[in-house]
């Protein structure tokens, strides 16, 4: 009963987030590029996702590793310090391209455009890691997520087929916050 309110009180929260954030240059409230905005969505996005038992046994911490974006990382850092997710310990790590990204729970790149987007995609494929991008058209490109602006507002959008084939399963509070896209097998975006 206790996460069942937990879950509609963090979808309050991450609605309220999502609606309330302003255009840039609008008073002292985060705006839409600002590294602490970002972080919270990102700590969001983790409580409202399901891994497989086999890659988030019990017991164990979501690790959550961020690719490039190293004022995001340290958001995520100070955001996540005394935090539990579902739960766990959340450790944040730094890592580059060539790291152990499927050893990740969450991944969230910067810049992931066209050919660098597909080689981290390729490198996670079938792999249960909540791929995230600040790149506009990360989501249609095959990632899971990606932030994007729309009326000086930050927004997300999220492919809900890559998140199946990740053997990710998302809230539908999630889902119904997002602007869903589909996969463009084509390579051109949206």
């Amino acid at each position: 009963m206790t996460e069942g309110i937990e879950m509609h009180w963090m979808a309050l929260v991450f609605s309220i987030v999502c609606a309330t954030v302003p255009a840039a240059g609008e008073g002292h409230i985060p705006q839409t590029n600002d590294p602490e905005l970002k972080a919270a969505f990102l700590l969001n996005f983790a409580k409202f996702t399901v891994w497989p038992p086999e890659m988030l046994p019990p017991d164990s911490p979501l690790i959550a590793c961020v690719l490039g974006g190293g004022r995001v990382a340290e958001a995520l850092e100070d955001l996540t310090r005394g935090q539990q997710v579902q739960g766990r310990e959340v450790i944040v790590r730094r890592i580059d391209a060539d790291g152990p990204i499927r050893t990740c729970h969450l991944l969230y790149g910067t810049a992931l455009e066209g050919p660098r987007a597909a080689a981290i995609v390729g490198k996670v494929a079938s792999a249960p890691v909540l791929t995230v991008s600040d790149s506009a058209d990360f989501a249609s490109r095959g990632g899971i997520a990606n932030f994007y602006v729309d009326a000086g507002r930050m927004r997300f959008a999220v492919n809900p087929e890559a998140a199946t084939r990740a053997g990710l399963r998302l809230s539908s509070r999630l889902l119904n916050l997002a602007r869903l896209v589909k996969e463009d097998h084509d390579g051109g975006g949206r």
